[in-house]
């Protein structure tokens, strides 16, 4: 969208107009896309397009130009007027958080007290009747695009699926009753909600779910699924045809990813360099580490990665 404005003004000799401002919620993105753009574009990063996060910013030419920046990254920038911006687009609005919000209320206003100012908000699932309604009397233009297909697999599918049940070392101990790490009071019956199965399933499936703790990820049931003959068999296909292709895996934290990272990378057939790549992604790790994720590998090694990471990131 950014790069149709740029183009139009500049084919209709206004190019000198254009500065836009377009938010990404996460530095790894704003960086990405900056990079993306640019080379789209046959340029390098800080001519027509830049970008700004924390600690790290290259500024692109003052009009005519592009930049990619973090939420909160813009509010600064508001704080010294709106001189030398014709365009703030913000990008993935659905996702609610202090500076999004906040971000919303100023532009509301900043559009009533400057009505050559052109905001755009952008997502692909949020509601748009709350922001036409809080904005008032604005266009809204929707885009149609392809879905992919996804299928959904709960723990009891997957433990079924894969006919898996914990090592017997690796059981977890039941406790008739006492407290949580939380203080409150734990019953027999509230003590591993994996225990409420569907009559679906059966024994089997029943009993690994029995032995599964609630409050800790199974790292023996994640290499299990990674096993899968139909994992592997796609793997396969993707090597064949020289395809890249991806794993992710979602954690809830850094050092649940630390601990995944270590036991990959000691498997015996996960941790092979020449046939797989193992990558955390997490803002704890520098933008550096952060940027290996979209690295291309040398021909010939399996261009497959394991992303550990607490949330999903805009690649």
């Amino acid at each position: 969208v950014c790069q149709y404005l740029l183009e139009h003004y500049i084919n209709n000799c206004h190019g000198a107009e254009f500065a836009a401002f377009v938010t990404q919620p996460r530095k790894i993105s704003a960086i990405a896309l900056a990079e993306r753009i640019a080379d789209e574009r046959g340029e390098q990063l800080g001519v027509s397009v830049g970008y700004a996060v924390r600690f790290d910013s290259l500024h692109p030419r003052p009009y005519g130009s592009l930049m990619l920046v973090t939420v909160g990254m813009l509010l600064k920038r508001l704080e010294l007027g709106l001189r030398g911006i014709s365009h703030i687009i913000v990008d993935e609005i659905h996702e609610r958080d202090i500076n999004t919000d906040f971000i919303m209320i100023v532009l509301r206003d900043m559009v009533n007290m400057y009505p050559n100012l052109r905001i755009i908000l952008m997502s692909a699932t949020v509601d748009t009747n709350l922001f036409t309604n809080y904005f008032g009397d604005c266009s809204v233009i929707l885009l149609k695009g392809r879905n992919f297909p996804v299928q959904y697999y709960f723990l009891e599918d997957i433990v079924q699926m894969i006919r898996f049940l914990p090592s017997t070392d690796k059981l977890k101990r039941e406790t008739k009753g006492g407290r949580d790490d939380e203080g409150d009071e734990v019953t027999e019956e509230t003590q591993n909600l994996n225990l409420g199965v569907s009559e679906e399933y059966g024994l089997n499936t029943k009993l690994a779910m029995n032995q599964l703790s609630e409050k800790e990820i199974s790292f023996e049931l994640i290499e299990n699924l990674l096993n899968l003959y139909e994992l592997q068999a796609l793997l396969n296909d993707i090597v064949n045809k020289g395809e890249e292709g991806a794993v992710l895996i979602f954690l809830p934290g850094w050092n649940v990813i630390q601990l995944l990272l270590n036991f990959l990378k000691s498997h015996p057939v996960f941790s092979n360099e020449s046939l797989f790549v193992i990558l955390p992604l997490h803002s704890q790790l520098t933008g550096q580490e952060q940027r290996r994720v979209f690295e291309r590998h040398s021909p010939g090694v399996r261009k497959v990665g394991f992303f550990l990471t607490t949330k999903i990131y805009y690649m």
